[in-house]
């Protein structure tokens, strides 16, 4: 018992099915999995549900999602303020007006911070509306900064315009889906010597027992 109780603590996959319905607005946070979701802009708001609120839902939604309107992006912090590490997530756009199918909504970018203060940016191309104008959820994975212990993740999105350009800020609101983000608590270093010190006990115990 002692030595479950000293394991830490890991989120896995954040479905954001572990909570109810729920939205923020003004920069408030949500929380699902074990991770708080921040949203970084005062003139957005952040929601968890099935369905998208000011647009269409995705076309192939897996039950709840974080859906991201007006905003220009979402900070993802584990709750207890440990470091984590993040694998990949599944990301849909969501247009606020129907488009043609096969019409490209724009692209998402994902900025994490590591505990040490560096910075790895990477950039996704979101896919395509669907013959009903949805735009489906597609799943993506973490080159360079995968298996980094983390401070922060940042998710933002631009939206594309007329001429073809790809563009942030709120003339321009990106809204986007995230889910099953992948993403573990890193073991603060106080719970793994925990750990190692419970299993030199039991090793004791158990030595001492056969002795007798």
């Amino acid at each position: 018992m002692g030595l479950a109780a000293a394991m830490p603590v890991q989120a896995g996959v954040v479905t954001f099915d572990d909570v109810g319905p729920d939205a923020t607005a003004g920069g408030g946070s949500l929380a699902s999995g074990g991770f708080t979701f921040t949203d970084d802009d005062f003139d957005g708001f952040i929601t968890i549900d099935s369905a998208a609120a000011l647009s269409a839902p995705p076309a192939n939604p897996d039950g709840q999602f974080l859906g991201m309107f007006n905003s220009a992006g979402v900070v993802m912090r584990s709750t207890a303020g440990s470091a984590f590490t993040l694998t990949g997530f599944d990301a849909a756009f969501l247009a606020v007006l129907p488009l043609q199918a096969g019409v490209l909504g724009g692209e998402l970018t994902v900025l994490v911070e590591s505990v040490l203060g560096t910075l790895s940016e990477e950039t996704f191309l979101l896919p395509a509306g669907q013959v009903d104008s949805d735009y489906p959820f597609a799943s993506f994975f973490l080159g360079a900064g995968q298996g980094t212990a983390l401070n922060a993740a940042y998710f933002y999105a631009c939206s594309y315009q007329s001429d073809g350009d790809c563009r942030f800020g709120d003339l321009v609101p990106a809204q986007f889906a995230l889910d099953n983000i992948a993403g573990n608590v890193v073991p603060e270093p106080g719970s793994v010597v925990l750990v190692l010190t419970a299993l030199g006990v039991l090793c004791i115990r158990r030595r001492k027992a056969t002795a007798v």
